[in-house]
C-alpha cells in the first residue's frame, strides 16, 4: 500500500542524478548468465548526495506542512 512509482519516473530520476554527477553506473555479470548485464548505480560524490538529500528533504517537509495546514482548515 502506497505510492509505487513507475519504471520510466525510477529511470528518469536516476539518468537525472547521472547527469547532476552524483551517480555513476556500471554493469556487473548477472549470476549464472554468461552474457547478461545488469545495470547498477553507485553514489559518485557524496557531497553532492547529502546536498541533494537536505534538498528532498526540505520539499517534503514543506509539502507535509502544506497538506497538514489544508487538512486543518478544511476539516476542523
Amino acid at each position: 500500500m502506497g505510492f509505487e512509482p513507475q519504471h520510466p519516473e525510477i529511470y528518469r530520476a536516476l539518468h537525472e542524478l547521472l547527469e547532476q554527477g552524483i551517480l555513476k553506473r556500471g554493469k556487473i555479470k548477472k549470476e549464472g548468465s554468461k552474457y547478461q548485464e545488469i545495470a547498477v548505480y553507485y553514489i559518485r560524490d557524496i557531497e553532492k548526495a547529502n546536498a541533494y538529500k537536505k534538498l528532498i528533504k526540505h520539499d517534503l517537509d514543506r509539502g507535509y506542512q502544506l497538506i497538514k495546514k489544508a487538512l486543518e482548515d478544511n476539516y476542523h
